[in-house]
């Protein structure tokens, strides 16, 4: 989860924020210039210890038109089977994870076997759009439409008719025509089943392919790794450890993240990304012996010397810990990370610590804030603000722009997994507002809202949080 703020959660991580002065580049000329990989160095004689790293993180906007291949990153239903995650809409996250056909609860399910239902899924980046691939794991063929998503109502039809059906497991690939695309990007896609005629159509996961605009925020893991050494030999403790997204659970020595030949090295890890993009931030997860990291380079696309960024601060005592460089801002954030092992954090102390923060807020709260230029070259400014809330809690959003500025609000809410739960543009027809209303609250934790600018607006605003407690229903 992107943010600059005292605390996010990361799976079931509960993570703690702390600043240090602000980041100075030793080469500030090369600014504004696309970034295709990192280099990190370690120090291990600081503490005489392997300082292992789990996965590397980086998050810009794209240099042109790319084509995205993507998972939906959250899900919502007309109904589900059950009422546990097994067969919930959230199982149509992510990509395919459902072996074989047959009735299996890593896919999405409907509460009858002969019932008319949707499925709406929503993507982390707006494309314009190409294809999309219906993974279908039961009883296929049910599918009778299938909508494309591009505002707050507008929905443009993509396929309406039979499903053919032809295989179990299989995919329903649907060709978006170029004359039929969106006059905006498309966030977001409905399917509608109608299972009179089959019993239980299950779908694990849907993808939507498309072109990324000049500009458009990309967040990625690193897909290849290189390393100055690795400890021992075959893939364990090796380079390509680091790849991908962070797998090592807790603190402590694991196979699943790279570590150096020796506990005492001077040491470099180098991560290389898909897409170049205008960098805005690079995390790096460490999982044991974190606070060694004493220089990061981070590597530009066309070849020319590297930014690089020595004064890191990275002198902490927590791990597992994700050494966060916000490069818009120049910021560096030490985030010490607490495992609740999939426990409730009930009521209790995470309210309570969350309160004690100036960059969170509350049911019933009006905070101030104002969007800016990011420093990138189209710009991509957002706050996050966080607040925690109970399972049943129903909350209405509201932002609002000033006078200062010219901001269109756009406000997302995003869960704990780091999936946009809801977001709104425009609270009404010509509105420069943005209203999220009677939005129930899934699950008890930390959730965030992102308050950002539509079309790269800035500006002043005011983020009003209404929160209504499930027992007072």
């Amino acid at each position: 989860m992107k943010s600059r703020w005292p605390y996010t959660i990361i799976g079931t991580l509960l993570v703690l924020a702390l600043n240090v002065p602000p980041l100075l580049s030793q080469n500030e000329a090369q600014d504004n210039k696309p970034v295709s990989g990192v280099r990190i160095t370690l120090d291990q004689t600081i503490t005489n210890g392997w300082n292992e790293i789990d996965a590397v993180e980086l998050v810009g906007l794209t240099t042109d038109e790319v084509v995205v291949r993507q998972w939906a990153i959250s899900a919502e239903a007309s109904s589900q089977y059950g009422s546990s995650s097994n067969w919930s809409p959230a199982q149509a996250t992510g990509a395919p994870d459902t072996a074989g056909c047959g009735d299996q609860a890593t896919a999405w399910a409907s509460a009858t076997s002969t019932g008319q239902d949707t499925l709406t899924l929503s993507y982390d980046t707006p494309v314009i759009p190409l294809e999309v691939n219906i993974y279908q794991t039961y009883h296929p063929g049910a599918i009778v439409r299938v909508e494309l998503l591009e505002g707050d109502s507008a929905t443009l039809t993509i396929f309406e008719g039979v499903d053919p059906a032809l295989y179990c497991p299989g995919v329903l690939s649907i060709r978006v025509r170029a004359e039929a695309h969106l006059e905006t990007l498309a966030y977001g896609v409905r399917i509608k089943i109608n299972q009179a005629e089959r019993s239980w159509t299950e779908i694990d996961a849907i993808e939507l392919v498309g072109l990324a605009e000049d500009g458009a925020l990309v967040r990625q893991w690193a897909g290849i790794a290189r390393a100055s050494s690795r400890y021992g030999s075959g893939d364990t403790w090796s380079p390509a450890r680091a790849t991908g997204a962070p797998d090592s659970l807790g603190c402590g020595d694991q196979s699943t993240a790279w570590a150096s030949a020796t506990a005492k090295g001077i040491d470099t890890l180098t991560a290389f990304f898909a897409k170049p993009v205008y960098p805005i931030e690079v995390n790096v997860y460490q999982n044991s012996q974190p606070g060694q990291i004493v220089r990061v380079d981070v590597l530009l696309a066309d070849g020319t010397p590297p930014l690089v960024f020595t004064d890191l601060g990275d002198l902490t005592p927590f791990c597992p810990n994700v050494l966060r460089l916000n490069l818009a801002r120049r910021e560096v954030l030490h985030m010490p990370m607490f495992w609740t092992n999939g426990a409730t954090i009930a009521g209790d102390p995470a309210q309570a610590i969350l309160s004690g923060y100036a960059n969170s807020i509350a049911y019933s709260q009006t905070v101030e804030g104002e969007i800016i230029d990011a420093g990138v070259r189209r710009g991509y400014g957002f706050d996050d603000w966080i607040f925690y809330g109970a399972i049943g809690d129903t909350l209405t959003i509201t932002m609002q722009g000033t006078q200062e500025g010219n901001l269109d609000s756009l406000v997302f809410l995003i869960d704990d997994t780091d999936k946009i739960i809801a977001r709104n543009d425009d609270a009404a027809p010509g509105s420069f507002d943005a209203t999220l209303a009677d939005i129930v609250l899934p699950s008890t934790g930390v959730y965030t809202i992102r308050a950002s600018g539509s079309g790269g607006s800035v500006g002043a605003y005011t983020l009003t949080l209404q929160g209504k407690p499930a027992e007072s229903d």
